[in-house]
């Protein structure tokens, strides 16, 4: 048996799939619509910023709150 514990260790990761992610200028818009109304939650957000121009669905707003650690009323403020 090859390996042991350094087969383990020395993994590498499967490289991110970039192609499923927002864009930086609406990942941008959210992030600071977020700030500005933190008390606003994903379905709103998604909504106001449409308003605005800025198309992202409400899940997709939840994407970008994980990937910014603002997925809780308490972290965005």
């Amino acid at each position: 048996a090859e390996g042991g514990v350094d087969a383990q260790i020395n993994r590498s990761r499967r490289a991110p799939n970039l192609k499923n992610r927002t864009d930086e200028a609406t990942e941008q818009a959210v992030v600071d619509y977020t700030v500005a109304f933190p008390t606003h939650g994903q379905h709103r957000a998604s909504n106001e910023l449409r308003k605005q121009g800025v198309f992202i669905s409400d899940s997709g707003v939840r994407s970008v709150w994980l990937l910014h650690n603002l997925e809780n009323l308490k972290r965005r403020y």
